[in-house]
């Protein structure tokens, strides 16, 4: 059962059904897509926590991850379709804030956590509870990565819906991770507004 204070605090299907959801780029994102070129999958598996409609958990799972994708929306499992099935990924309808990947959803933790723009959508007092998520979700040795958006917009702009620094991550994850890689990522074509970073942290 979901912890009531673990709650969202966002009409997050409300936004699916209205189509007001600028963070969903329509595909995988490209950062991911250009992490996956250096980083061979070799069958290991991976987590995606809020995967919205789940382009980057279905990207991961073509290119050999073997994938559980989260959400508190049930919206993914039509953009996921049977193939992601076929190679042993699943889609699960769950809070990420309290999945137990040692209990009856989970499979175990996971060499890969990849993030993107849910650790905006957690409010700042839930942070801590996620980073210590994480650490029983990521495997040692594991890595998190973060593509984190967005990262310069100024607090009195608001959302979305909460400001996210790479400081404000490594804060939530605690002395568990260590960070690896902290880079700007900027794209061949178009881009968004406000900056983002990606991030790779190792678990000790």
């Amino acid at each position: 059962m979901t912890n009531p204070n673990l709650e969202p605090c966002f009409n997050w299907r409300g936004r699916y059904e209205e189509d007001h959801t600028p963070w969903d780029l329509g595909g995988a994102h490209p950062g991911l897509v250009d992490w996956m070129r250096e980083n061979p999958a070799n069958g290991r598996a991976a987590l995606v926590p809020g995967c919205g409609r789940g382009h980057d958990a279905l990207a991961l799972s073509q290119a050999g991850w073997r994938v559980d994708a989260l959400d508190i929306v049930d919206l993914a499992g039509e953009t996921l379709g049977d193939s992601y099935t076929q190679i042993g990924s699943r889609f699960l309808v769950t809070n990420a804030l309290d999945f137990d990947p040692e209990g009856s959803l989970g499979q175990g933790a996971y060499d890969l956590v990849y993030e993107h723009t849910i650790f905006c959508a957690i409010s700042h007092e839930q942070r801590e509870i996620f980073g210590a998520n994480l650490a029983r979700c990521v495997k040692p040795g594991g890595l998190l990565l973060s593509l984190l958006f967005p990262t310069n917009k100024p607090s009195d702009e608001g959302g979305p819906p909460f400001r996210a620094t790479p400081d404000e991550l490594a804060t939530a994850l605690g002395e568990s991770f260590e960070l690896l890689e902290d880079e700007a990522w900027v794209p061949t074509s178009g881009g968004r507004r406000w900056a983002e970073r990606r991030l790779v942290f190792l678990r000790r």
